[in-house]
């Protein structure tokens, strides 16, 4: 699979100047990015799984308090705990917020 057919998924947030900042704080600047294909190559780092949730099922929370008042206090760093799993090569199930009353179960 090369890149060019590869996905790109892209997450990017920084505070808002005034008078946007006034009704939606952010707390910092964060951004995030992946490339997905859909057959791993010699290049694979991860394999996901992806499954979305309706409803209020509870999002994975980061175990530092830093980094957990970052995950909720910019839309952005929501990536955050699939960050970890991938900087600490851990398998298993995470939950990241999607969209209002949407979640994402990531294997």
């Amino acid at each position: 699979m090369s890149l060019a057919q590869s996905g790109r998924l892209i997450a990017y947030d920084q505070p808002y100047p005034e008078p946007l900042h006034a009704a939606r704080p952010l707390l910092a600047s964060f951004g995030a990015a992946l490339v997905l294909t859909p057959e791993a190559s010699g290049r694979t780092s991860a394999s996901l799984g992806l499954e979305f949730l309706p409803g209020e099922e509870k999002a994975t929370r980061m175990s530092d308090s830093a980094l957990e008042d970052l995950r909720l206090g910019i839309p952005a760093a929501r990536a955050l705990p699939l960050l970890e799993a991938f900087a600490r090569e851990t398998e298993g199930e995470l939950v990241l917020d999607f969209l209002a009353e949407t979640h994402l179960r990531m294997q």
